[in-house]
This record gives C-alpha cells, sequence and structure tokens, in this order.
C-alpha cells in the first residue's frame, strides 16, 4: 500500500496536482454519484481539466443535469413593471388615451395608459345624435359623427389624443362620462367639429376656457353656411 500511494504522490507531482486530489481520480467520478450540482461543481473546480469529464458543453459549469443549490449565480429575469393602481382619476386632469370608437359625433370612447376605457364626452359642443339602429337621427347626424370619425381615426386606426378636463366645468355629466377637451397635433376635436360645421357651441352662454374660441368658430361656420347651417337651416336644434 505504501508503494501505491508513493506512485500516486510522484504522479501527482508531476501533473501539479496535490496528492489528495490526485487519489481521488483512482476511480472516475460520474454525475450520478454527486448530490447535488453545487457538490459537483466543487469537485470541477479542484481538478484542473476536468478529468471526470463533468461538463460536457465545456461552460465552465459540472452536472448541469443535477438539481440545485448549484454552484453558478442564478440571474432571475427583471420583475414586471407594477401596472397603476386603478382608482379615481386625477382632477384636473391632463393625459394621454388611445381611441377606441366613436359613440356619437361628440362621444368618444377612449383606452387610457392603464388599460382602463372610459367614455368621454367634448366640453362646450354638441353635435345632432342618432337615435339608435336603423334610424337617421336628427338632421346631420350621420354626416357629424362621420366627421368625428375622420378626426378620431387614421388608416382605421383610433389616435392617441392627449384629454384635457376644465376646472370650470364639472368633471362628468350624464351617463358617468368624462368631461374633456380632445385634441392631437394642436388639433382641438371640439374647434375642429364647430369650425367645420357639424356642432355648435352647447350651452350657448356657458362660460368655460375655451368658450371664445368656439364662439368665433361657430360664427365664421354660420356666416359661411357649413355642415349643419347650410343642411339643416338657422333654426336646427341641437338637444
Amino acid at each position: 500500500m505504501g508503494r501505491v500511494l508513493l506512485l500516486v504522490s510522484a504522479v501527482a507531482a508531476l501533473m501539479g496536482m496535490p496528492a489528495s486530489d490526485a487519489a481521488a481520480h483512482s476511480v472516475d467520478r460520474d454525475c450520478s454519484e454527486f448530490g447535488s450540482q453545487a457538490v459537483a461543481q466543487e469537485h470541477f473546480d479542484r481538478h484542473a481539466g476536468d478529468p471526470d469529464r463533468l461538463d460536457d458543453d465545456e461552460d465552465g459549469t459540472a452536472c448541469e443535469e443535477l438539481p440545485c443549490p448549484c454552484g453558478f449565480v442564478v440571474v432571475p429575469p427583471p420583475p414586471e413593471p407594477a401596472r397603476p393602481a386603478r382608482g379615481p382619476l386625477p382632477w384636473p386632469l391632463t393625459t394621454k388615451a388611445r381611441v377606441a370608437g366613436v359613440i356619437d359625433a361628440n362621444t368618444l370612447k377612449v383606452r387610457l395608459s392603464a388599460g382602463e376605457m372610459i367614455n368621454v364626452r367634448l366640453i362646450g359642443v354638441d353635435s345632432p345624435t342618432r337615435r339608435g339602429a336603423g334610424s337617421r337621427g336628427e338632421c346631420g347626424a350621420q354626416d357629424a359623427t362621420a366627421r368625428m370619425k375622420r378626426l378620431a381615426f387614421r388608416d382605421g386606426v383610433g389616435r392617441i389624443v392627449e384629454l384635457r378636463t376644465d376646472p370650470m366645468w364639472e368633471r362628468k355629466g350624464e351617463s358617468d362620462r368624462l368631461r374633456a377637451y380632445v385634441g392631437v397635433a394642436g388639433v382641438d376635436f371640439g374647434r375642429a367639429m364647430i369650425t367645420s360645421g357639424w356642432a355648435k357651441v352647447h350651452p350657448p352662454n356657458a362660460n368655460f376656457l375655451r368658450a371664445s374660441t368656439y364662439r368665433k368658430a361657430e360664427a365664421s361656420a354660420k356666416a359661411a353656411k357649413r355642415g349643419l347651417w347650410r343642411r339643416c337651416g338657422d333654426s336646427t336644434r341641437v338637444r
């Protein structure tokens, strides 16, 4: 036995390995002999050159098929960003939203950044409305709604718009719809509808931040007999 240990020590010295490590390789080790990947990795790290062939793909990790705890660092995936908690919208409000649909010429369905769907009623304007399937509704209702759709969609996709509330106007109206100015790229949808003649200032004597601008737009549309002023006449009553 003494001669065997002497021979092992001599071989270890030639290979630059500690005698104890060389002795451990008197028999090849297999991955199934280790209780976990961490134990196999420790053995692998102590024996340069991988004499037991524990690292098949030569990536520096031994016996990857063994259960953890592992001898290498596992980097966890980054946590998903927390979704904003749904709750009452701030007041006053200025936010972005994507148009999801046109309910009528002055009411849009939009999706907020948190995913919530709400209905938004334009501040300070009113347009003729449809009265359900199969009905043409009030005079000019179809044309007015078509005009709003051209503002709200591009190539069939709802535009990303800015919603801005008015501290001089009630936050919500009938059917719990948010009251807001809606616009994109410098175009105010309410003013555009009035300028084209497919909406009127409503209520006529209301006081709100953009009232003066809207009334000037209405006077211009009326003088030029655009939209409702041409189609339905001066006496047209919009709600």
